[in-house]
């Protein structure tokens, strides 16, 4: 897999390949756990506060707030596998499941 960014077309495949455990483990991490995955967790935080704000049904946020949550799912287990892949130092499996975990969790509750 070459290390461009996913066209549309190829959107699914990527994913698929991520959830697998087919991505090197460094673009598994750091592309589409946390660069990607901040963008789309910061990015539905603020739409599900202003529609909280907002004088709309307060599900709608709830809905917002929730939604990344599959994709944060998707990325744990794909950099999990994607470690047991990684021909490096063994601490870079453990600090990418550790890191990858503890973001879930930050990101998801937040």
């Amino acid at each position: 897999m070459q290390d461009d960014p996913p066209s549309s077309s190829g959107l699914l495949r990527t994913l698929r390949m991520l959830g697998a455990g087919e991505l090197p483990l460094p673009v598994a991490f750091w592309r589409f756990g946390i660069f990607y995955g901040t963008i789309l967790n910061v990015v539905l935080l603020c739409a599900a506060l202003a529609l909280l704000a907002a004088e709309v049904p307060g599900w709608l946020g709830v809905v917002a707030f929730v939604l990344p949550i599959p994709y944060n799912i998707l990325v744990a287990f794909g950099v999990w596998r994607s470690a047991d892949a990684w021909q490096g130092a063994p601490v870079w499996q453990l600090l990418a499941r550790v890191g990858i975990i503890g973001w879930a969790v930050v990101v998801s509750l937040i």
